[in-house]
């Protein structure tokens, strides 16, 4: 449809440069883009009646793991130490071809749009032999279902045999790693506005690539315009231990270094940052991205809250990340940004975010983060990505005064309706661009055997609970 009319909403969030919150009214949709807000037009190919509703931007999740849906709270996973958790990850990845990764990558898709989000990052990895076009399936996935998308292409070259946690098979030679990233930019990459698909490259880790690997990635990157780089950097005491003893820097430092910081660059985690490394992010304007619900489960303890407090004050452009399903076990946006809120009090000096706050994150902070200028908020000539909720009879909301801040202070509640690129792609909490109970049947149908075939060859029962059930209590 060419036009969308959504009349009559209580509340409009902007997000526009004064942050306006519009009160009763309506808002034109043509084509791919915001067209007119408010407007006084009536008539429209499609007419949403928004009364007693919240309008706002499109959420942005801008980090992602779609392969560990199929390893998603995996009780041989649960409280476990990092070489046996990698060894597992490893052992499902072999078995994913490109079939089940397309259902796995609409199940993480639905998931996402289900509780509000239009654009997501997808961070991929690892690349086991033979498996090179199965990042392509994440992307068929993406145009079949509507998201837009930032497809990342990972990479690891340092093996167990150079001293790494991963699997020799999985990762590739750095000529490979900088002849595979090109090609990939050359035929994911669409850099024009309201492009549903972008693409970015970023080593993985500072552990399982080299110096040289950030160096070089970095340079190969910047010769495409919007592509964005990212990795995965200061997550864990551990880490932060082992590149002072290799390299003798922080992991920030070590960025530096290596060129990896900048205004296209996502450093995901950042958990263990000095006074000093916040100073450099700000410096160079590299967006950091938090995985809130990740973290603290992972790797729960005050020092290990990344410092927010400091981040904001040197203003640091910061976005959410959900993670992915294996390290999170959910992939509810909304429910990401509500847990900002809550552990950003758990830092020494801040009280929790205001709503306010955790929007610009949620929204602006991802669209910056993702090198777009065309999302993040509802403005004449911005993407038309929207999503709706209906708080009005809800239970997690009774009461609530505020309702476009309750969003955030109470319970996450499904959208009404979400529309990216000016197509409605949920309505009436229901997805309108694919069968889920078919996709739910093929992605099952593959996890089963993908499961199954991992055991063989691990010769270890991955679903077995007593053992699990030990680790927890262990402590």
């Amino acid at each position: 449809m060419s036009s969308i009319l959504i009349k009559n909403a209580e509340y409009l969030v902007t997000m526009n440069k004064k942050r306006e919150i519009l009160r009763n009214v309506s808002c034109l949709i043509e084509n791919q883009q915001i067209k007119e807000i408010p407007t006084r037009k009536n008539q429209a190919d499609k007419i949403i009646d928004a009364s007693g509703m919240i309008v706002l931007p499109g959420f942005i999740n801008t980090h992602l793991h779609t392969p560990q849906v199929f390893h998603r709270h995996c009780p041989a996973q649960q409280n476990k130490p990092i070489d046996e958790w990698i060894e597992i990850t490893t052992s499902i990845n072999r078995e994913i071809d490109e079939e089940a990764m397309y259902y796995g990558a609409l199940v993480c898709f639905a998931e996402l749009i289900s509780s509000g989000v239009t654009t997501t990052a997808d961070y991929f990895y690892p690349f086991p032999k033979r498996r090179e076009k199965n990042i392509f399936s994440t992307i068929k996935a993406a145009l079949d279902i509507g998201i837009r998308l930032t497809s990342i292409r990972g990479s690891m070259s340092v093996g167990q045999k150079d001293g790494s946690r991963y699997a020799d098979d999985i990762v590739e030679t750095s000529q490979e790693i900088l002849h595979r990233s090109e090609d990939f930019i050359k035929k994911a990459h669409n850099s024009s506005p309201y492009s549903q698909i972008r693409a970015g490259v970023g080593p993985c880790l500072p552990f399982a690539s080299t110096e040289d690997d950030f160096r070089q990635v970095a340079k190969l990157a910047r010769k495409y315009p919007r592509v964005i780089l990212q990795t995965h950097i200061a997550e864990s005491l551990w880490e932060v231990n082992y590149i002072k003893e290799k390299f003798g820097v922080t992991p920030i430092k070590l960025m530096k270094k290596t060129g990896f910081l900048g205004s296209d660059v996502g450093l995901t985690h950042c958990n263990v940052c000095s006074q000093e490394d916040v100073e450099l992010l700000a410096k160079t304007k590299t967006n950091v991205i938090l995985t809130p619900v990740c973290n603290t489960r992972n790797v729960a303890d005050d020092n290990l809250i990344a410092p927010l407090d400091q981040m904001m004050k040197k203003k640091i452009n910061i976005s959410i990340g959900t993670d992915g399903p294996a390290s999170n076990d959910s992939l509810n946006f909304l429910e990401e940004m509500r847990y900002l809120r809550v552990v950003s009090a758990g830092k020494l000096g801040m009280n929790y975010l205001m709503p306010s706050k955790v929007f610009d994150i949620g929204l602006l902070g991802g669209a910056i983060t993702l090198n777009r200028n065309d999302i993040g908020g509802i403005e004449p000539q911005k993407a038309a990505d929207l999503v709706i909720f209906n708080p009005e009879k809800k239970l997690e909301h009774a009461g609530a005064v505020n309702k476009w801040a309750a969003l955030i202070s109470c319970q996450a509640i499904k959208p009404e309706y979400v529309i990216i690129n000016g197509r409605i792609i949920l309505e009436k909490e229901e997805i309108k661009t694919i069968n889920i109970s078919k996709i739910l049947t093929k992605f099952l149908e593959a996890h089963s055997k993908i499961i199954e075939r991992a055991q063989k060859k691990l010769k270890r029962n991955l679903y077995e609970y007593s053992s699990w059930e030990k680790a927890i209590w262990k402590r």
